[in-house]
């Protein structure tokens, strides 16, 4: 049972809630759902003005705060990449502990993630929140300069 929905300002994806449902993200593009939140009685739901937060409150004054700014769009391999650059540490998936990429390593691992993050920057769905393209904001801008950013 759904109470209510609304669209985010770019219109490409719906926040849903109500009764046993509750909060609900929709790619409008795909018709998917792509985050249920946790809190199953919201009665109402609204985005913050940076549309990276949902807040939801429930007639049992119950408020929940989710942070969905997510490029869900994404390859997993390219974040464990875009870790992997950011930290210069990878997971040994033996052990569960964290060990130091060499420097010879890292470069060739950010070389690869930077073309592969260029490449799916042109056909993202969720541009705003694309992580390379936050920290390369010029480059994105002449990637998708259709986009406002």
């Amino acid at each position: 049972e759904v109470s209510g929905a609304m669209f985010n300002q770019t219109g490409d994806q719906v926040l849903s809630w109500g009764g046993y449902d509750g909060t609900r993200l929709w790619s409008v593009l795909e018709g998917l759902l792509l985050r249920q939140m946790d809190y199953a009685s919201d009665t109402r739901a609204t985005f913050n003005q940076a549309e990276d937060q949902v807040i939801s409150y429930s007639v049992d004054g119950i408020i929940m705060i989710y942070n969905i700014a997510y490029d869900y769009d994404c390859d997993p391999s390219l974040l464990i990449s875009q870790l992997i650059v950011s930290t210069r540490k990878r997971i040994n998936e033996d052990s569960g502990t964290l060990e130091e990429v060499s420097v010879a390593e890292w470069q060739e691992i950010n070389q690869k993630y930077q073309e592969e993050a260029r490449a799916h920057l042109e056909n993202c769905k969720y541009p705003h929140q694309n992580i390379w393209a936050k920290h390369y904001p010029q480059q994105a801008q002449r990637i998708r300069s259709n986009v406002d950013w």
